[in-house]
């Protein structure tokens, strides 16, 4: 009975920060989780050896109790503590031996399915308003095209699209598991039309690369050869829209340079040591003004926390994976740690990490460490 309340609060928390990042349903059931967990907690259950969440929530909380003394965005800084505090569900879901990456996937497959149904109605003008209006605020989505390389293409994404990614992660583990079959091929398919139709360009460069790495992986050598030969002649065809969306001519990576300028010009090694506090302030020439916050994620954590306290929150995030993978001769685990790799990745320019859709793929991972461990056996 408790698990299966547990499984059901777990799966509206997620579908709601996922589908509705901003509305405060989530908050809801996180707080019922967090509850329960506290109790449990004092109870004394045994929980498992996993300490990565109690670090990387000590260096927020430090880094939190800065910001009060330093110029900094107060309401953000609560934002950015209060969001670490997920990172302990990771617990809950061990306790009740919750199927995180089930429910996850299941989550993930409404919202492309989501996406696909309003792409749908707004490309014959069938949107309602008020269902624009919602998906707009409270989804943080975004209908209408962008221009990538003078190229304008269309445009439709929820504001939590990166964690499509873990979709095809998750889609290719399954046919690197069981086999090739329509349904795992049909869902993919899907993925990867949604993450195209976000125009979102390391999300969509990522997700093809874990494709065609799979692909290379369940193939014989000449299909390797075949599929290497692929690549590079895609590569050289469209070398010239490469080259113009890696340019600084390019609006968004124009104000990325800036914003990596200005830290630059910010930097001292008072900073670098103890860091200015979470959410501090400082100047970027890419948007010519003070922000808090900016899609570096490195690199604002260097100013708010220092060097050493960011190396140790990536490498509580990583080190725990490279034990295992050197340990595992799975290739099924091995292609999952090197897609929660790849995620890091993309949240090195896109803040896409440390946020309530974020910290799900953190879940998903560790959920999938411990599972490996034998701490706990899922259905």
């Amino acid at each position: 009975m408790l698990n299966a309340i547990a499984r059901f609060n777990i799966y509206f928390f997620s579908i709601s920060s996922i589908l509705f990042p901003v509305s405060i349903a989530n908050k809801i059931f996180f707080i019922f989780a967090f509850v329960t967990l506290v109790l449990i907690f004092f109870s004394g259950t045994r929980l498992p050896r996993l300490y990565s969440p109690i670090i990387i929530i000590s260096i927020y909380a430090v880094g939190f109790a800065s910001s009060f003394a330093t110029d900094s965005n107060i309401n953000l800084s609560i934002q950015f503590f209060m969001s670490t505090l997920i990172l302990l569900l990771v617990y809950y879901i061990y306790i009740y031996n919750v199927d995180f990456e089930k429910i996850l996937f299941s989550c993930l497959v409404i919202l492309a399915c989501f996406t696909l149904f309003i792409s749908m109605l707004h490309s014959f003008n069938l949107l309602p308003e008020y269902m624009k209006y919602f998906f707009e605020k409270y989804s943080l989505g975004s209908i209408g095209s962008r221009e990538l390389a003078g190229i304008l293409v269309p445009m439709i994404h929820f504001g939590t699209v990166p964690i499509l990614f873990l979709g095809v992660v998750i889609s290719c583990g399954y046919i690197l598991k069981r086999g090739l079959n329509f349904r795992n091929l049909l869902v993919l398919i899907v993925f990867l039309i949604v993450i195209v139709l976000s125009s979102s360009r390391a999300l969509i460069l990522l997700s093809f690369s874990y494709v065609f790495l799979m692909l290379y992986i369940r193939s014989g050598f000449l299909f390797k050869l075949a599929l290497v030969c692929f690549i590079f002649i895609v590569i050289y065809i469209n070398f010239k829209f490469i080259y113009m969306n890696l340019s600084s001519d390019d609006f968004s990576n124009s104000v990325k340079i800036g914003h990596v300028l200005g830290f630059f010009d910010f930097f001292s090694w008072h900073n670098l040591v103890l860091g200015n506090g979470l959410a501090s302030y400082y100047y970027s020439p890419g948007v010519s003004k003070l922000v808090a916050h900016t899609e570096i994620t490195p690199l604002d954590q260097i100013r708010y926390f220092g060097l050493i306290p960011v190396i140790i929150i990536y490498g509580s995030l990583i080190f725990p994976g490279i034990v295992l993978v050197l340990n595992e001769n799975d290739t099924h685990i091995k292609m999952k740690f090197f897609g929660f790799v790849m995620y890091l990745l993309m949240s090195l320019t896109n803040p896409v990490l440390f946020n309530s859709f974020g910290i799900l793929v953190i879940l998903w991972w560790w959920s999938v460490l411990l599972n490996v461990r034998g701490y706990y056996n899922n259905a």
